[in-house]
């Protein structure tokens, strides 16, 4: 089989299983055995070739995503997760000290036109 038809369909099936909501993984995986198989690699040949490219992919990222899960229960026990959540939703805590509140919708500082004192909060608050 001529490999531009062999890139095309692959394309067009990974499109299908996208579409079909099949996992991303499986559909990828599935798609590149297909491809290297139309185009006449060996099993053994494909087998070392996607693992090869799944290996360099994931083991890149394995190290972040494990730290990031190893933080997260961190601050999950420890009950600091909830101490950050409380403190970005009281509406106090996004005014500061220097009376400046910080905008949601542009992550600046803007002066509020209202001190503390008065019944009403500036217009983020």
């Amino acid at each position: 089989m001529s490999p531009i038809v062999v890139i095309v369909v692959a394309i067009a099936l990974q499109i299908f299983l996208t579409a079909r909501k099949v996992s991303p993984f499986l559909s990828l995986l599935l798609v590149a055995i297909l491809a290297g198989l139309g185009l006449g690699m060996s099993p053994t040949e494909l087998l070392k070739t996607i693992d090869a490219g799944v290996g360099s992919t994931l083991g890149g990222l394995a190290l972040v995503i494990c730290l990031g899960a190893i933080l997260g229960r961190i601050l999950e026990e420890s009950g600091a997760a909830e101490r950050i959540a409380a403190t970005w939703s009281a509406p106090s805590a996004r005014r500061t000290s220097s009376g400046r509140c910080w905008s949601p919708a542009s992550w600046s500082a803007s002066r509020c036109t209202t001190t503390p004192a008065s019944s009403s909060w500036c217009r983020w608050c």
